[in-house]
């Protein structure tokens, strides 16, 4: 049998981190059958000892291209605006005068001072998204996409490897991934993507190779490949994400904490509005008979879009989650931060009860079992509140319908629904919260990297 070869794509830091370090690869480049290629994007700081034994190349983008290349999915967004309430609401978002997140905190004379640069934003935006989606301008859109140039290295790497199967962790906004469509049109080659994230199909884009085959967190996002993305569902594979099996096999067990004391665990979304409650939950714990034992960890989201920090000093319940401490502290928030995933069980699992914004780590902690406080509170001061987030992105859609979550709809409830979710969840409803989240994320999960293999082996007979 003649071997086949496997190109695998790693154009991001994230998939460094949930594709390579998890081993997800392992197996296929154990297999004698196989040979493996890996091609790498050049900025990416990697250990070479990771990638011992494997042969590898590397690609990379000038700044200037990758912006050439984000222009390109921002216009596919407002274009397809019609196709899923989350490309609507981020149009909103774009074209929302006041968007920012941190804005509600300003004195009237920073608002002041800050409006005439507002307004030219503002003003720049809706002229960009005319542009963008009036379709006079077309052609000089398919002018200016046709005269983008593929990079060199990735193209000629496929031409020369010939590779039998390409695969690439994706999330769906990267230039790679836009090449890769434009080399398919020269080249018949089968293409497995494996999408990263929850959200990746319903929100960050578009795909423009429908016939490639693709892996998905669970049934909802077979319903957005298929109704969004327009992809046949024969080929879409119902596989999860690798960052997550091992939440699988430590579920039943009992997990040493990273902590000496019994504590909520306070989860951050990027666009962390929700953080703004955090003296007050610090006082519901310090006032609260039932709750004065507990602290409150407080998770920033290691990439949130805001600056705006609160220092530990100022609580006396709260506490800031070391992992990721201090670089928040030194309000250092790049991507490339990837905190190490075998941290995660024991925060959550050791969590007598979580309190979350729009975030996916609400998956994490139903895989576990863990009773969730969804922050589903409005906030009148911006447009990016866990109200809107929640009600505006699909992903979310029925997420609250677990038996393991409590919805916290008002803020003057805060004090009662923390009180109902830390009585909330016992081993009788352990199953109806598998269900559930089976829906967002399937079971198939745990044996992710096997399930890979199977698909492998069924692409390239």
């Amino acid at each position: 049998m003649k071997n086949k070869k496997i190109l695998i794509i790693l154009s991001d830091y994230l998939f460094i981190r949930n594709y390579l370090e998890t081993k997800v690869f392992n197996k296929i480049i154990n297999t004698k059958h196989y040979t493996i290629e890996f091609l790498i994007n050049k900025s990416l700081k990697l250990n070479k000892k990771k990638l011992k034994n494997i042969k590898t190349s590397y690609f990379e983008y000038s700044n200037s291209e990758r912006q050439k290349f984000l222009k390109i999915f921002q216009r596919k967004i407002w274009k397809d605006r019609g196709k899923s309430d989350s490309f609507k609401f981020k149009l909103k978002i774009y074209l929302n005068f006041n968007k920012y997140i941190n804005s509600d905190d300003e004195s009237l004379l920073q608002k002041i001072i800050k409006f005439p640069l507002r307004f030219l934003r503002f003003i720049k935006n809706y002229i960009s998204f005319l542009y963008d989606t009036l379709i006079i301008f077309s052609p000089i859109h398919k002018l200016y996409e046709d005269k983008i140039e593929i990079n060199k290295f990735l193209q000629t790497k496929i031409f020369t490897y010939k590779p039998d199967l390409i695969i690439m962790p994706t999330n769906t906004i990267n230039p790679t991934k836009y090449d890769l469509y434009k080399i398919l049109k020269k080249v018949k080659i089968k293409v497995l993507y494996l999408v990263d994230n929850w959200d990746n199909l319903s929100s960050k884009s578009t795909f423009f190779n429908k016939n490639s085959l693709f892996t998905v967190w669970g049934k909802q996002t077979l319903q957005h490949a298929v109704k969004i993305q327009k992809i046949k569902k024969k080929n879409v594979y119902l596989m999860g994400t690798p960052r997550y099996e091992k939440y699988f096999r430590l579920r039943n067990k009992n997990i040493t904490s990273n902590f000496k004391f019994k504590y909520i665990l306070f989860l951050e979304s990027t666009l962390p509005t929700e953080s703004n409650i955090l003296p007050l939950v610090d006082n519901i714990i310090s006032r609260n008979n039932y709750l004065r034992d507990l602290k409150l960890i407080y998770r920033p989201h290691p990439w949130r879009k805001s600056v705006k920090i609160f220092k530990q000093k100022y609580f006396k319940n709260v506490i800031i989650d070391p992992q990721v401490k201090d670089n928040y502290l030194k309000k250092n928030f790049q991507s490339h931060i990837q905190p190490n995933l075998n941290y995660y069980p024991s925060l959550l699992k050791n969590a007598e009860f979580i309190i979350s914004g729009p975030t996916s780590m609400i998956i994490e902690a139903l895989i576990l079992r863990k009773p969730v406080l969804l922050l589903n509170f409005k906030n009148k001061k911006t447009l990016l509140n866990p109200y809107n987030i929640f009600n505006n992105f699909v992903h979310f859609k029925n997420i609250s319908k677990s038996p393991a979550i409590i919805q916290n709809n008002e803020i003057q409830n805060l004090e009662k629904d923390m009180i109902k979710c830390s009585k909330l969840v016992n081993k009788n409803l352990y199953l109806k919260i598998d269900r559930h989240r089976d829906f967002f994320l399937t079971e198939n999960c745990k044996n992710y990297k096997s399930n890979l293999n199977k698909i492998i082996k069924k692409i390239l007979i």
